[in-house]
């Protein structure tokens, strides 16, 4: 029998696309993918210290709604639990005062020692753990996101470490080490059973980096080193909560650090090329990683197949602030339109520092805390369309909000002290090699008259699901419908366009260009057939016409009235028909979407409900009759009514169990008690 390799079976697991995902990342299949969530099991690792008194470990919480979040360690039988209001745009830290998470390991062995977090509504976890002169801090991911395969991202050969942990009973887990450690030769593959709650810990002198983790069941992964020196001064703490090899992406936007910055790409197939602004650096094998030497400046890294980039801080020694830490790199398919993040606080930390990346027609309106950051804050990178910021910021909470989607990292300083993290990320699968966005049915609506407006109407598809972005327009005049000297209209580039007399007798269409919010955002351009000539709203009125006393012929009520002389011949008394055409058949479509907040607005993350009855209440009474047509909304929420006459209707949903509906809204609005 062939063996099976860590690379094959991610190959595997790829071809099965996102069904796994579906079956073991997620306990609701229309909930966002990303590091919101209710439940979280979570592992620290050993600080540099051998002390459990010098070191603490906290977690941060913070949600979009006031909610309240209980705390357990360890998850089975536990001796610490605590819990804790939360409120919008507050963080919430809980510590460890009598135990320590990171210290109660045993050493390449089975521990129950995991940290357990849950509450009713979604909340924000990061992991912080805390010592004078070696801090580092983690963006938690929760059990709904989680993946059954990793791979180890570590530093150097002192005391590199990772743990893995369960999130059910009877979860196997397949190792195959990168380096021998503990009597386990490197590239042979080793099991352990794990409980929930329970994870195996190994700490090693070797450099665990490429070390693959499978399992049978979702598993979590937190790894780095207990304290290591990177360019000048003494050694930090280095720990992050991996993402699964589902969610890496093949683009990393980065930019310079305090003191300096190093680069960690690591590979999971075979073949895969890597680039640094445009140019071949690597080939590596799967489990094989590029370093980078110092870097400043802005820069992208771009692969063929799934990398891991994770940016590692490098220590200033004692002439300025700041020691080693470790921040994995979101890749932009996975950036979040807003996030609310914390400072790691306590007096600890004299400076810290927001790294934020976004689109580069965002640059003027994202905001922190409310107030545009400012264009003027941002450099471009060159190539990829998006710009990074690095601003100050003062100790305690805050957010950010764009429209496209941006990534944060959050960076602290202290004398021979540090922490760096990402501020959050979606997490579900990436699909290499994703489809483009794509228009159909584009048309102009209104009449082609000077100062009377003209809309565009179409229909936007993208076969992966991805949400539309911001697709553009760009309004065109030619000389005809051919499209004859066909050019640009300056500055026509909304969805609605209002001819002037420059107009005059041309004739106007739109052109349609597709963009996703993920994915491959960009589509092929769609343009609409011509509309015109365009013409002054005085000629539509037509003149009265001029009636002659006494005339011989007269026309009435589709009838000719001859007047006929004696011996005279009336020439011309003619018919003229055309045919009938039956009106065009219209269309009734929309959106049944999970509005999470409440609100009765569609908000960005917010995703649709599948299998709910949509249908026309055709005599208005409330209840889906025997002869109502009906439609099932699609997987993404979608349903579509066709070929119906015109006609009023009423339109109505069947709410499904355990929802109520908030859009239109019901009056008097419905009381669910509870």
């Amino acid at each position: 029998m062939m063996k099976t390799t860590p690379a094959m079976r991610w190959k595997k697991w790829r071809r099965a696309g996102l069904f796994s995902l579906a079956i073991f990342g997620a306990t609701n299949l229309y909930a966002a993918q990303d590091n919101k969530g209710t439940d979280f099991i979570v592992g620290f690792l050993p600080n540099h210290s051998d002390s459990i008194s010098s070191s603490f470990d906290e977690i941060h919480l913070t949600s979009d709604v006031s909610t309240t979040v209980t705390v357990e360690y360890p998850v089975n039988s536990p001796s610490f639990t605590k819990t804790v209001s939360v409120s919008p745009g507050v963080i919430t830290t809980v510590s460890f005062p009598n135990t320590n998470p990171a210290y109660s390991w045993t050493n390449n062995a089975v521990t129950n020692n995991a940290v357990h977090a849950y509450a009713s509504d979604e909340f924000t976890l990061y992991m912080v753990n805390k010592e004078e002169f070696t801090s580092d801090a983690a963006l938690a991911l929760p059990v709904d996101v989680l993946g059954t395969e990793y791979i180890v991202m570590s530093y150097g050969e002192n005391r590199s470490q990772f743990a893995v942990y369960a999130t059910e009973d009877n979860t196997t887990v397949t190792i195959t080490p990168s380096a021998s450690f503990d009597s386990r030769p490197a590239g042979t593959p080793f099991k352990v059973t794990l409980k929930r709650g329970e994870g195996y810990f190994t700490q090693a002198n070797v450099d665990l980096t490429g070390t693959f983790i499978s399992a049978n069941k979702p598993v979590g992964l937190s790894n780095g080193a207990a304290c290591k020196s990177i360019g000048k001064g003494r050694c930090d703490h280095l720990f992050q909560m991996a993402p699964p090899v589902s969610a890496w992406g093949t683009t990393a936007l980065v930019s310079g650090l305090p003191n300096g910055v190093q680069y960690r790409i690591l590979a999971v197939e075979n073949g895969t090329t890597v680039s640094q602004d445009g140019s071949s650096i690597s080939t590596l094998a799967a489990g094989h990683f590029h370093s980078t030497g110092t870097l400043s400046g802005n820069h992208v890294f771009e692969a063929n197949k799934p990398i891991l980039v994770a940016a590692f801080m490098e220590g200033s020694g004692n002439k300025y602030p700041g020691d080693p830490a470790m921040g994995n790199i979101v890749p932009p398919e996975q950036f979040l339109n807003r996030y609310t993040f914390s400072t790691i606080g306590g007096g600890l930390f004299s400076q810290h520092h927001l790294q934020v990346t976004v689109d580069n027609s965002e640059t003027s309106t994202i905001t922190l805390d409310g107030s545009p950051i400012g264009a003027n804050n941002f450099t471009a990178i060159k190539g990829t369309g998006y710009s990074i910021a690095t601003i100050t910021l003062p100790e305690g909470s805050h957010n950010t909000v764009s429209k496209l989607g941006h990534g944060i990292f959050v960076i602290g300083l202290a004398n021979r002290n540090s922490y760096l993290y990402p501020g959050g990320s979606q997490l579900g699968g990436i699909i290499i090699g994703n489809n483009t966005p794509v228009v159909a049915n584009v048309n102009v609506g209104g009449t082609p008259v000077v100062n009377s407006a003209l809309t565009v109407s179409y229909t936007y598809s993208d076969t992966e699901g991805d949400l539309e972005g911001a697709s553009t327009f760009q309004w065109l005049v030619a000389s005809d419908a051919a499209g004859t000297n066909k050019v640009a209209i300056s500055g026509a580039t909304n969805n609605t366009y209002t001819p002037t007399t420059s107009d005059l007798k041309k004739y106007i269409t739109v052109e349609v260009t597709p963009v996703a919010k993920t994915g491959t955002t960009v589509g092929t351009p769609v343009e609409a057939s011509f509309v015109g000539p365009v013409v002054d709203k005085e000629r539509l009125v037509p003149k009265p016409e001029k009636k002659e006393p006494n005339e011989a012929h007269t026309m009435k009520n589709g009838a000719h009235i001859i007047n006929l002389m004696s011996g005279q011949t009336m020439n011309n008394i003619n018919f003229g028909n055309t045919r009938v055409v039956t009106p065009p058949l219209g269309i009734i479509q929309g959106l049944k979407w999970n509005d999470l907040n409440g609100d009765g607005k569609i908000d960005v993350g917010e995703p649709g409900l599948a299998g709910v009855i949509i249908y026309l209440d055709l005599n208005d009474d409330g209840v889906l009759g025997g002869n109502e047509p009906y439609q099932i909304t699609d997987k993404q929420g979608h349903y579509r009514f066709s070929n119906l006459r015109a006609a009023t209707y009423v339109v109505r949903e069947q709410v499904p169990d355990g929802y109520r509906q908030t859009y239109p809204p019901v009056h008097p609005p419905v009381r669910i008690v509870y």
